[in-house]
């Protein structure tokens, strides 16, 4: 049983594989995220897990995939777990912000 499934596992990640090559990041990360979102409704946490981090690995710059991934830990009642999606997103968040911030001013004409 246990040769069965991991035959199917391979199998899966081949195919996922195969499928992944004729698309664009964009459309890969949608599709992992849809995907989490779906299992996450269904109560399939764990299939939401895979799929919310294969999204932040294709993009790790789009908040939504670290927050729908906290979601998910919330809803299995894993406080702690939580807490690091988060952390990770808000802290890229802001860094992005400040960055941005400082390249506008530095770009700014000096007036007197």
């Amino acid at each position: 049983m246990k040769r069965i499934l991991v035959c199917a596992m391979m199998v899966a990640t081949f195919l996922t594989m195969l499928n992944a090559c004729g698309q664009n990041s964009e459309d890969k990360w949608q599709e992992q995220y849809d995907l989490g979102v779906r299992y996450l409704s269904e109560g399939n946490y764990e299939e939401a897990i895979i799929a919310f981090t294969a999204a932040i690995e294709i993009d790790a710059q789009r908040p939504e995939g670290y927050h729908s991934l906290a979601d998910v830990y919330v809803a299995r009642g894993d406080i702690k777990t939580t807490i690091s999606p988060c952390r990770t997103s808000s802290v890229r968040f802001w860094a992005q912000h400040i960055l941005k911030r400082r390249t506008t001013q530095r770009q700014r004409p000096f007036s007197a």
